[in-house]
């Protein structure tokens, strides 16, 4: 009889078989952890519905609803997987309900921390350090990157000439982001410095060591330019991503094409994340901006 922690084993397996990425694989094992850790040697065929909602429940207790989310379909995904493999016949997780989540705007780097950031790179660190940084924040706020496809660039994947850069996301796929002149010079001015650090690496963004930059490599970047500059809002590497794809709507750009640029497999991804908050600001821009603003009623004198 398959045991509960067996049966993670073996999904996690599955996972890697499958070309998962590690980042993904790690986010499954860590979400299944409260059901290995409350029954680790439970047959996995035993385990109820009523089993799964009090471990959800005890999620309440300490974590928000998105990271309780995120452990739901964690393990909607593992009892689909043992169903499907026939290592279960009955599936506890399908009357889990997903919890519906707070709907609240993409937390976007403010234009004006944007500029204070700029300015912190090119004023701050070494010569090369300077490049670096620049490039870095430039290629972040232009392509709208996710922060996994930014660090798996190599040199070659970068055509300056063309202004396009080839980088690999989610589940392996590769796709193309375009440059803005500015982006592409700062890059050009990044590589030629680049070649006096780095080491037989032939990763794009390096560390001081000269290894390949990595992700909290890159927060710490951003965190410190951030506190040189005075900046207390969000600059994380998504909050760069959420500016992209708000301003491009508000710019007069199209969902679908923007479901191509951020790398969405489905345009209703775009649409459900970022075109209702698009809209709240459109309904600012026209409250503030309307031709009809200071008409005056001729029955009443009243003003708009």
């Amino acid at each position: 009889m398959t045991t509960v922690s067996q049966a993670i084993a073996s999904f996690l397996l599955a996972c890697r078989a499958d070309g998962l990425s590690p980042r993904t694989i790690e986010s499954y094992q860590t979400r299944l952890l409260p059901l290995q850790r409350r029954h680790p040697d439970t047959p996995i065929a035993d385990i109820t519905t009523d089993n799964l909602r009090a471990i959800i429940a005890d999620l309440y207790a300490d974590r928000s609803p998105h990271t309780v989310h995120g452990h739901i379909r964690a393990l909607k995904r593992f009892f689909r997987w043992l169903a499907a493999e026939g290592i279960i016949q009955q599936n506890p997780a399908d009357r889990i309900r997903l919890p519906r989540l707070p709907q609240s705007p993409p937390k976007a780097i403010a234009d004006d921390d944007l500029r204070r950031l700029l300015h912190a790179a090119a004023t701050s660190g070494t010569d090369w350090e300077r490049r670096r940084n620049m490039a870095l924040i430039l290629f972040l706020a232009d392509t709208g990157c996710r922060l996994g496809g930014m660090l798996n660039l190599r040199v070659d994947d970068l055509d300056l000439d063309r202004r396009v850069a080839r980088v690999r996301e989610k589940g392996g796929q590769w796709r193309f982001v375009f440059l803005l002149p500015a982006t592409a010079r700062a890059l050009a001015d990044y590589l030629e410095a680049r070649a006096a650090v780095a080491g037989e690496t032939d990763a794009l963004w390096v560390a001081h060591n000269g290894h390949p930059l990595g992700r909290w490599g890159v927060r710490s970047i951003l965190r410190r330019l951030a506190r040189r500059a005075g900046v207390r809002g969000p600059v994380g590497p998504h909050a760069f991503r959420h500016r992209f794809a708000i301003h491009y709507l508000l710019a007069g750009g199209d969902l679908a094409s923007l479901a191509d640029l951020l790398g969405h497999r489905d345009v209703e991804v775009t649409r459900a994340y970022y075109a209702r908050f698009a809209l709240d600001d459109l309904q600012r821009k026209h409250d503030e901006f309307s031709p009809a603003r200071g008409l005056t009623f001729t029955t009443s004198c009243d003003r708009i």
